[in-house]
């Protein structure tokens, strides 16, 4: 894995964007990253394992803490990683949850956590934006360790090895060492493969199990199935066991053949014997039908002479219901009439009661008075609604001029109103100039105060530069200042390092050099010299254009605070804002313009209107007291009522005239009716209608008569022919002694019939008893032959996995994945020794040892221990100092990185970061291990050390400094 940028913005002290770039700054494979303690050089570490991973170098550490503190609220904080894998190129962009205040009340709301993933098409990403293929923290988070082919503890634990965790992989148990050597040499399928066989010997284990299990089984269902006795039943139990252990089957074999031979000859026991009960229950079957016809037959035809004989007691009542029956049906004829002459009378007594109801006597024959009287109604009627009409047109008259008068009111008003109008009119005209230059003189205020603002702003920040210029240039003039002097201390040593024997002195002209001036090691040169005042030219230049940008800034805000003098800045906005308001108001000019004269314009009409209805007042008026003259003054209440009173008289005559013409009909039709009726029951052979009534029966009583008779002629037919019958006419005997005999030949027939299916059981049962022991016997073979076959093949299987899981049959307790990564950890001892021999002189090596770390360790194989040359004796790496524990894990490290490199489909480890532990180191173990870095840089590698050690400085050129901010926080400078 290779880094190819960084970038970064609002996390840990860093407030403004950072950036990286890693191509540039590793081409001599060794870089520095340097500063003061707390400035966030672990900042650097944390950054790239956020962007990879979602957390930081530590994982005990707070994540929020990665939010810096002096961000603005409305700044995102973010990390941007570009790298580079086997499988290509990909970018990376990460954000952490925070808090931010809200924009619109208080508090804050919460930010969450983001991140996308870009894959690149070429080998370095440059001109292309890439193609997405994660859009969120989970997807990220789930792509990312599969392209690095390393989990975030096993990234920090190879490539970036953070302050407190640097030691762990030396330190490490046999278990959080295999994990990860595991994943780093892609030894996963030797783990899968063990994993594989110890699932097949467990389900070859299994199967064993369950033909077992069978075979026992088989062995209970035979014994249960054969009814075998207890004794029977444990030799079965025996045999199973001795199959099962042994493969021994000829016992068993012979048991279920015994078995099945008692089987069958009680099979044929019960047929023979269901076959003997089955012929005698036939014959039971004879005897007990014959029985059962004779005592059948005697009580019919005892039933059937009872019945006849009660028939024909019954016969008067029957013949007095027919001519009931007849009589009913004669009074149907005259019911009709009779009815109609029913109605008829109600119909003249209603319309007596009717027309004594009007105050009319009964004796009334004629219509011609009642006539009369109506005529005279409706004339009187006639004139009443001839009054009413002209009464209804004086009043219309009278509201026309009532209506021409509003008119005039209405007209006069709007004159009024007109003029008003366009006297406000002429006075909204003069007004408007006076607004427009009141709403200019604001917006030149506003804009000022939007300028004045602004300038404000801008001078704070000059400000804020103008200072840091200056700091620059001063101490660009001092370290300039410093340089000289220091030069000018050594220039003697300069001098002498310039003479040669034999050749004169330019100073005292001597040829002979007995005590040449040294040359310090930290000595100022003339390049020295001259990059210090290019440093100093170049802020003293910053410095001038600050101080102009700064005193042009500080004229402009003075000039603006002169031109917004005496003003409320709050206020200027409202005030602005209410003048356009009243300006829009009033409109254009044209439009008051128009307006005006269209005020004027309708004043004439207004005026003209008032005229004409004054004109239609005068006519409407005359018009009223015309009509008055020529009508006799009656309202038109009055003439409504008199009309109401001249028809509810018309209404009167009219009901009586209708109450005399239905009298004179109802007694007439009465009296016809009457004398239809009459003829119709003497017709019909009755005395009077009553006798008629009495007569008449309903059609459901009819039909019941009717019914019952027919239903009484059938049935005695039915007996009749039924009693001729010859097996009924042959009937002797007596119904009760044949019966009982019927009785004891159906229990004779109930008791061979029990007998028959007791037997035919029996037969059924044993007849399955003899098929069932027989599958069973089968299915016990069959058992026994899968149980032997099933575990010859496992024993194999069952063995090798024995020794792949490092169990009983394994020597050294090893487990397959273990034993491969031993090997591979032998590797990794032996190049991480020829590192450390170089970083301890010779002092300590690294052991591979096979012996267990502890008594609470189930496996073998991995632990380690460091060997001190000086003692001769093996120790464990928790016993190191802090120093020596430092280039050991180091050394552990690069030699773990050089075995993974080398190894063909590993994980390409080019890229390693060491945050700190420099510092604990002596001189001597220092110049090695920088002896050692510069060895795997020479490989190809990159190296990245953090640290703030001076040596460090003067030995690597490449470095990153981070350097804490005047105004607090830090920021990154590359120096490459």
């Amino acid at each position: 894995m290779r880094l190819h940028k960084l970038t970064f913005a609002g996390v840990g002290p860093f407030a403004g964007e950072q950036s990286l770039d890693f191509l540039g700054l590793t081409r001599s494979g060794l870089f520095l990253l340097e500063g003061p303690t707390g400035a966030g050089k672990s900042t650097v570490i944390d950054a790239i394992v956020f962007a990879l991973y979602g957390r930081l170098a530590d994982d005990s550490a707070d994540l929020h803490r990665l939010r810096s503190d002096r961000a603005d609220p409305s700044q995102e904080s973010f990390v941007d990683l570009t790298f580079e894998v086997s499988a290509g190129v990909y970018r990376v962009r990460r954000t952490p949850a925070y808090d931010r205040p809200k924009v619109r009340g208080q508090g804050t709301r919460p930010v969450p956590a983001t991140a996308r993933l870009w894959r690149f098409a070429g080998s370095s990403g440059a001109g292309s934006e890439g193609e997405i293929i994660a859009t969120n923290v989970v997807e990220a988070s789930r792509e990312i360790p599969l392209l690095t082919g390393l989990s975030a503890e096993q990234f920090v634990q190879t490539v970036v090895l953070p302050q407190g965790k640097f030691a762990d992989f030396l330190r490490a148990k046999n278990d959080q060492r295999r994990g990860l050597l595991q994943q780093i040499f892609g030894t996963g399928i030797y783990k899968r493969l063990g994993d594989e066989l110890r699932a097949r010997r467990l389900a070859a284990e299994r199967r064993i199990e369950q033909e077992a299990g069978d075979v026992q089984r088989a062995a209970d269902s035979l014994v249960s199935e054969a009814g075998l006795s207890e004794a029977a039943a444990e030799a079965f139990a025996r045999a199973a066991a001795e199959v099962i252990s042994r493969a021994e089957r000829t016992t068993l074999d012979d048991l279920a053949s015994q078995a099945c031979t008692e089987v069958d000859h009680a099979r044929a026991a019960a047929e023979a014997a269901a076959e003997t009960a089955a012929k005698a229950s036939q014959r039971s079957a004879a005897l007990a039908t014959a029985a059962e016809q004779a005592a059948s037959h005697a009580a019919t035809r005892q039933t059937l002479d009872n019945r006849l004989a009660q028939l024909k007691a019954e016969a008067p009542t029957r013949q007095v219901q027919a001519a009931q029956l007849d009589a009913a049906r004669r009074a149907l004829g005259a019911k009709g009439l009779i009815e109609a002459a029913d109605r008829a009378g109600l119909a003249r007594l209603a319309a007596g009661q009717a027309l004594q109801g009007l105050g009319l006597p009964l004796d009334v024959s004629e219509t011609a008075p009642f006539e009369a009287c109506l005529n005279q109604a409706i004339e009187q009627q006639a004139k009443a609604k001839e009054r009413l009409a002209a009464a209804k047109q004086l009043a219309k008259a009278r509201q026309a001029e009532s209506a021409a008068h509003q008119a005039k009111v209405t007209a006069e008003a709007e004159v009024a109103a007109s003029q008003a109008a366009a006297t406000a009119l002429a006075r909204l005209t003069q007004e408007q100039p006076h607004l427009m230059s009141e709403v200019a003189r604001l917006e030149r205020l506003a804009e000022a105060l939007k300028l004045h603002q602004n300038a404000t702003a801008q001078l704070a920040k000059a400000k804020l530069t103008l200072g840091e210029a200056k700091t620059a240039y001063d101490t660009a003039r001092q370290a300039e200042t410093a340089a000289r002097d220091r030069r000018l201390a050594g220039m003697a040593g300069e001098m002498a390092a310039e003479l040669v024997n034999g050749e004169p002195c330019p100073v005292c002209g001597s040829p002979e050099h007995p005590n040449p001036a040294g040359l310090a090691l930290d000595h100022v040169t003339l390049e020295d010299v001259q990059q210090a005042e290019q440093v100093r030219l170049t802020a003293e230049s910053a410095y001038e254009r600050a101080a102009t940008a700064h005193q042009k800034l500080s004229s402009a805000v003075a000039e603006l605070a002169g031109k917004t003098a005496g003003t409320e800045p709050d206020k200027v906005p409202q005030e602005l804002a209410n003048a356009r308001i009243n300006l829009r108001d009033l409109g254009e000019p044209e439009a008051l313009n128009a307006a005006a004269s269209q005020a004027n314009a309708l004043i004439g009409t207004r005026r003209a209107e008032l005229e004409g209805a004054t004109t239609r007042l005068a006519q409407a008026h005359d018009k009223a007291v015309a009509l008055a003259e020529q009508s006799s003054g009656e309202t038109v209440d009055a003439a409504t009522s008199g009309l109401k009173s001249a028809e509810t008289e018309t209404s009167q005559i009219q009901a009586k005239l209708q109450a005399v013409r239905q009298w004179i009909e109802a007694v007439r039709s009465a009296s016809q009716a009457e004398a239809a009726a009459e003829e119709a029951w003497h017709q019909n052979g009755f005395e009077s209608a009553d006798t008629v009534r009495q007569a008449l029966l309903n059609q459901t009583a009819m039909d019941q008569l009717e019914a019952v008779l027919t239903a009484d002629q059938a049935e005695i037919r039915s007996i009749t022919d039924r009693l001729a019958d010859p097996a009924l006419a042959g009937a002797e005997g007596d119904p009760a002694e044949l019966a009982a005999v019927a009785k004891l030949t159906a229990q004779a027939l109930t008791a061979a019939r029990e007998q028959e299916q007791a037997t035919a059981g029996a037969s059924v049962l044993a007849q399955a008893a003899a098929k069932r022991t027989g599958r069973a016997s089968q299915l016990l073979s069959d058992c026994v032959t899968r149980f032997n076959a099933t575990k010859e093949a496992a024993t194999p299987l069952i063995r090798v996995a024995e020794l792949a899981a490092g169990g009983s049959a394994n020597l050294h307790d090893v487990d397959l994945p273990t034993y491969v990564l031993m090997r591979r950890f032998d590797d990794v001892v032996a190049a991480a020794n020829e590192r450390l021999g170089p970083m301890s002189s010779g002092r300590y090596q690294l052991e591979h040892s096979d012996t267990k770390e502890n008594s609470r360790s189930r496996l073998t194989g991995l632990a380690l221990r460091v060997r001190d040359n000086q003692t001769g004796e093996a120790r464990a790496p928790r016993t190191l100092s802090g120093g020596e524990t430092f280039y050991v894990s180091l050394a552990l490290a690069l030699g773990l990185a050089d075995v993974v490199t080398a190894e063909a489909g590993g994980i390409a480890l080019e890229t390693l970061f060491v945050d700190e532990g420099f510092g604990s180191l002596d001189n001597e173990v220092l110049e090695a291990v920088l002896s050692q870095l510069v060895r795997l840089r020479d490989g190809g590698r990159v190296i990245g050390l953090v640290s703030h050690v001076e040596a460090l400085k003067q030995a690597i050129p490449e470095r990153v400094e981070v350097r804490p901010l005047p105004e607090g926080g830090s920021k990154l400078k590359v120096r490459a």
